[in-house]
């Protein structure tokens, strides 16, 4: 219980906050008090004011009306307006700020770093906390939300849930007064979910604020008092014991239905609109709702037989076999809706596959639920049963058809639709009707079909009245439903969602669901990804359980035969940084190579020999130079330890372009010995030998660059350059600025890669013709993508700058620095080495090339 004396952490006095052109309030003169040691849950409808009333209280919006006190201190007062002050009080905003922590609904709005840890330090760098303590509240608080082992990933490359940890980590790394939570938990496992509970409870137990979102009412419950909000006024405000929400009724006015022969959720003392808790999807949990389960784990050589795996090619005495009712003749069924067989997939620069021989039916007209904890792959999986991702390996089958043969593209447009994790990545155009109309006009419908699908589909998902509005005004219920009705234009008879109903309020997940039950009973192939027992269990027909690790060898398919198999790997743990200061045991990163030679270095080192060669190779023009040039940036990459995949990766585009200009100049030099002689054209020996230097070291300087990038990450070598340029301060250059904006930069990058990706999925996901073609075809696809991703930046952006403003950092204020950096004897002699190598470089140039010199 809360101690009615402590001190207020939190008064609001007829506060009022309105979004411009918005026709109502999103909070209308809303009055409280919360107290310092209270854990409060902000409940309510999509669209209620709870997101708005949590960024009020975290400093990061100021109301427009009202009162504002934050830790006893009162930030805003529209009153003081009348007598010529100002009502919004700066100082006092940033002074509070540092004992607020927040975190965001989308964990990738708040993610500033490429490593998991540097994310993690960002916040108390900016608080200026000392380095070793960092390093504790650091791998601490990765612990504490089970992401110890992923301090040196990427977290543009874990899963939702993974990410939500990350955000969460940070925000606690902060040690707040108060943390302020929207929806923390949305796309975290059961599991997960509990430990982070638990976590919270703890801290909450030493004193800490806790401003919970939820639309759980079991994560609700555990809260000291409620605070319910209905179109951005207090509708409830009182114990947590003694809330109670309606169930929500269907259209008809009645009850929505639990499906007749599973016992039903009331009978279990839950609701069936609030039943999503902590329990996690097991067979036991299963059982009693009578769903098969089919278990893929990351056994790799086992075929799945009954209750039992059995290593491939094994021959096993048997007198007889019996199955369970439902199992069918194998020779008699159809081509199976979805079909994977062996598949094997990694991405792009890793050296570890993600998904490796899995083989998985999906029946046609079956509802399947897929579930696993977080970062088993399973959105990878769907998109891979989307035919959005080819694997390296195996093969996908649409409806029996070659799922990546170019003469089926149009047909399996036609027949699989794919809902994505985050609906605002895959919508794109300027109104809701225009979105979902660009679907039916890539499969080549005529302009009154696709007109008549628009309404058609703006009346399944009840938006009419949202026809004319930009997708980006929408709340994010209303979001899901557009992208819905966008996919299901194509009329597809697979329709496959990942989390559709994450952060919705009971009403619009309910009303989600029912569109879906009713797709399934006209006969639509059904794949939901979900962690929610409530979703599976009232609505699917089978349960595809994904599990890192090894299988236990049995039970791997409960209640039906099945030939399903899977060996899916866990990602590859994370290494060493060889950085100065070491992680825990069992901590480490894989985003700089492990224990390497260079990656001991001190960055700025790194970075002056590395521009050094770079600006040497432009010297480069004869054979022997290209020669030693070669070997010097060879070595560096062994010295490195560089994953020569993910070095490609870096590398692949700017080697295209660089062969294209090196064509040119074999074009246009006239010089030498002629080659070959068309018409005008002319390809002489000096051409030849001019393409292949400006080409090749062109090649050699951007793979050192790709190098560099490697060995330092980018939170370092934004502390690296802002040293080395520190001496312009002297002339009034903000130089800590510059060197931030460098990181930004890097870290942007990736972000609008990631973003013109997913573009493109959802496009291609309904017809668009990206890579496939006449070059006009797939050149107007991909300019169609142009607005959508500057719109995507500018929305980043948007978001970078809530976060770098949740995290304290002001590029004014002195900030600590987690990694110090020295100058060693280590140093010293890799600069001596450099200074050799492009001496040695010079000399050559002096060596006769004939020919083979410009």
């Amino acid at each position: 219980m809360a101690d009615l004396t402590a001190p207020p952490a939190v008064v609001l006095d007829t506060v009022t906050y309105v979004y411009s052109n918005a026709a109502a309030a999103a909070l209308d003169s809303i009055s409280l008090c919360i107290r310092q040691g209270e854990w409060v849950c902000l409940v309510g409808d999509n669209g209620s004011g709870k997101t708005t009333l949590s960024r009020i209280i975290a400093g990061l919006s100021h109301p427009d009306s009202g009162k504002v006190s934050l830790l006893g201190t009162t930030v805003y007062n529209s009153g003081l307006a009348d007598t010529g002050a100002d009502a919004v009080d700066f100082d006092a905003y940033s002074a509070v700020k540092k004992k607020i922590s927040i975190v965001f609904q989308n964990p990738q709005d708040q993610i500033v770093s490429s490593i998991v840890e540097d994310d993690v330090a960002f916040g108390p760098e900016n608080l200026g906390v000392p380095s070793d303590i960092i390093t504790q509240r650091v791998y601490g608080c990765l612990d504490t939300v089970g992401m110890g082992t992923e301090a040196g990933s990427d977290p543009m490359d874990l899963s939702g849930g993974q990410q939500q940890r990350i955000t969460i980590a940070s925000a606690m790394a902060m040690e707040p007064e108060i943390l302020i939570l929207d929806e923390p938990t949305a796309m975290i496992d059961p599991a997960g979910r509990q430990k982070l509970m638990a976590a919270l409870r703890s801290a909450h137990r030493q004193g800490l604020t806790v401003i919970f979102i939820t639309h759980n009412m079991e994560e609700a419950s555990q809260a000291d008092r409620i605070i319910a909000l209905s179109h951005g006024s207090v509708q409830y405000d009182g114990p947590a014991e003694n809330y109670c929400t309606p169930c929500p009724q269907d259209r008809t006015g009645g009850e929505i239905p639990v499906r007749t022969g599973r016992p039903p959720y009331r009978a279990q003392g839950a609701d069936p609109c609030t039943a999503d808790g902590d329990e996690e999807i097991t067979d036991e949990a299963l059982k009693p709702y009578g769903i098969p389960v089919t278990h893929i784990f990351t056994h790799n050589n086992t075929v799945s037989y009954g209750r039992h795996s059995i290593p491939r090619g094994t021959a096993l005495p048997c007198k007889s076999a019996s199955f369970s009712n439902g199992a069918s003749d194998i020779s008699n069924n159809p081509a199976p809706a979805v079909g994977l067989s062996h598949i094997s997939y990694r991405y792009a620069g890793s050296s570890t596959d993600i998904i490796n021989g899995l083989s998985l039916s999906i029946r046609k007209g079956e509802f399947v639920a897929l579930c696993g904890e977080n970062g088993t792959g399973k959105s990878t999986l769907a998109m891979l049963m989307c035919a959005l991702e080819k694997p390296q390996s195996g093969s996908v089958a649409i409806d029996g058809m070659d799922a990546f043969a170019r003469k089926n593209r149009i047909k399996v447009r036609s027949h699989i639709g794919y809902v994505m994790q985050h609906p605002e990545n895959q919508l794109f155009a300027d109104t809701v009707a225009d979105d979902i109309a660009y679907g039916p006009a890539c499969l080549g419908l005529p302009s009154d079909e696709a007109d008549r699908r628009v309404d058609e589909m703006l009346k399944l998902v009840g938006i009419e009245h949202l026809r004319q509005r930009s997708p980006w005004d929408l709340s994010g219920g209303e979001r899901r439903l557009a992208a819905i009705a966008g996919v299901l234009a194509n009329k597809p008879d697979i329709i496959v969602l990942d989390e559709p109903t994450v952060g919705l309020d009971t009403h619009a997940r309910e009303h989600i669901l029912s569109i879906l039950r009713k797709l399934h009973k006209e006969g639509a192939t059904i794949v939901i990804i979900t962690h929610s027992l409530h979703v599976a269990a009232g609505n699917a027909e089978r349960v595809v359980l994904l599990h890192p690790g090894t299988g236990p060898g049995h039970s791997t398919d409960t209640d039906r035969g099945t030939t399903d198999t899977g060996t899916h790997t866990q990602q590859p743990q994370p290494s060493d940084t060889g950085q100065k200061t070491d992680p825990p045991p069992g901590t480490a990163a894989r985003c700089t190579p492990q224990g390497s030679p260079l990656s001991r270095l001190d960055p700025r080192t790194l970075i002056l020999c590395a521009m050094a060669v770079m600006v040497s190779y432009f010297a480069v023009s004869n054979g022997a130079m290209l020669l030693w040039s070669a070997v010097v940036t060879l070595s560096a990459a062994v010295l490195l330890r560089a994953n020569i995949r993910d070095l490609w990766a870096r590398l692949k585009g700017f080697i295209a372009l660089f062969i294209v200009m090196g064509v040119l100049n074999a074009l246009f030099t006239r010089t030498g010995q002629p080659l070959i002689r068309w018409g005008d054209f002319l390809i002489t020996t000096a051409g030849v030998w001019t393409a292949l230097i400006y080409s090749m070291r062109l090649i050699l300087m951007v793979c050192i660059g790709a190098l560099l990038l490697m060995a330092i990450p980018p939170m370092r070598m934004s502390d690296a350059f802002e040293s080395l340029i520190s001496p312009l301060k002297l002339f009034n250059v903000p130089t800590h600025d510059a060197a931030f904006t460098l990181t930004l930069g890097m870290r942007f990058m990736p972000v609008l890669s990631r973003e013109f990706r997913h573009l493109r999925h959802a496009q291609a996901a309904r017809g668009a013709s990206i890579g496939y073609g006449s070059l006009r075809t797939q050149a107007k696809s991909l300019s169609s993508l142009v607005i959508p991703v500057l719109a995507a930046a500018i929305r980043h952006a948007h978001h970078l700058s809530d976060a770098l403003d949740a995290r304290c950092y002001t590029g004014t204020a002195r900030r600590s620095t987690w990694h110090p950096m020295h100058f060693t004897a280590r140093d010293i002699t890799a600069a001596a080495i450099t200074a050799c190598m492009i001496a040695v470089l010079v000399l050559l140039r002096f060596v006769p090339g004939g020919i083979f010199q410009i």
